[in-house]
């Protein structure tokens, strides 16, 4: 669930003020030029290996499978130099195309055989602690006593969010957390309502604790994205956005959150492009609707009619009406 104003807040913001947010994958990294002795950026070095990593792809596709291989090996070679080079850039986007390339990897290479000693040595048997041992759960997973309860507090939580109870749900979120602080679930659904809640700084400090666990998935990511926005941090938005839309290329809200984070980088044109494609997969997704409404009127030439007609389509799908955006519009 979220909030209904969010993108259409970041969008009145971008593309109502005087200037456009710089794109801050050419803004800070600028391309080396010849004689140039300084190191390559960190941005360009990513460029060069996702460049690698998508011939690779092709490449599999036409089941070139030697040369994919290499060209799979060359990526997370740059992927992981890339990584000792600038350990603090974009850890979690250049660790999940390393993951990605090893796994690509493993699926092409052929399984060496096992030794013939080790195919015919048994292993042992597992060794049972006393009786009387008391064996601790994993910090930040239940013990199997409070498993059931704790499952059962976030499906009552999930019903009260999408209830419209986002308050109570929310409580219920920072109770299991207190328990669970690394409760993938109560940490995502607790995210959800503090952005619900139009509260990005309690919803960042708490998605970035969720970052830190291992293989953070689609969900999470998109919600981190969605404060990277709010932060006009669009690259960083759309560097986990294109994570999210690789794992969930049929996700609508994903969509539309990437068209805000185009238009926050002044791609305006690949902004709608994304939007477009967020109301293909969800015709009643009224915030797309708005967000078209904002691009038709910024993009050159200028098309109030259509924008109009988007405007109306997102109060026909339950948009509350824009004050600002409907001024422009007359």
């Amino acid at each position: 669930m979220i909030s209904k104003l969010l993108f259409r807040m970041f969008l009145g913001f971008l593309l109502s003020g005087p200037g456009m947010a710089a794109d801050v994958s050419t803004a800070s990294d600028p391309a080396p030029s010849a004689g140039n002795t300084q190191p390559i950026s960190p941005s360009h070095q990513y460029v060069t290996a996702y460049d690698s990593m998508m011939q690779a792809d092709w490449l599999k596709k036409q089941d070139m499978t030697d040369t994919a291989i290499e060209l799979y090996a060359e990526a997370q070679n740059l992927y992981q130099k890339l990584a000792a080079e600038y350990p603090l850039w974009e850890t979690n986007v250049v660790a999940f195309r390393i993951k990605y390339c090893a796994d690509e990897l493993a699926k092409l290479r052929p399984a060496p055989p096992a030794p013939a000693e080790t195919r015919a040595a048994a292993e042992p048997p597992p060794i049972q602690p006393p009786r009387e041992l008391f064996i601790p759960s994993p910090a930040g997973s239940p013990a199997p006593a409070d498993a059931a309860r704790v499952s059962a507090n976030l499906r009552a939580a999930l019903q009260k969010e999408r209830a419209g109870d986002v308050k109570s749900a929310l409580e219920t979120y920072l109770t299991i957390l207190e328990e669970q602080p690394l409760s993938r679930d109560a940490i995502k659904g607790a995210g959800r309502c503090y952005l619900y809640l139009s509260m990005p700084e309690n919803a960042r400090i708490l998605l970035q604790r969720g970052m830190e666990l291992p293989d953070p998935d689609a969900a999470l990511n998109l919600l981190m994205a969605l404060v990277y926005c709010h932060d006009s941090e669009f690259y960083k938005a759309y560097q986990l956005l294109l994570i999210v839309l690789h794992q969930q290329p049929m996700n609508a809200t994903a969509h539309l959150a990437m068209g805000v984070a185009q238009a926050g980088r002044n791609r305006l044109d690949d902004a709608r492009v994304e939007t477009q494609k967020a109301i293909q997969l969800d015709p009643k997704l009224g915030d797309a609707y708005y967000n078209l409404a904002r691009l038709s009127l910024k993009l050159k030439p200028s098309s109030p009619a259509i924008a109009r007609g988007h405007y109306e389509n997102a109060l026909r799908y339950g948009g509350v009406p824009d004050p600002d955006l409907k001024k422009q519009l007359r």
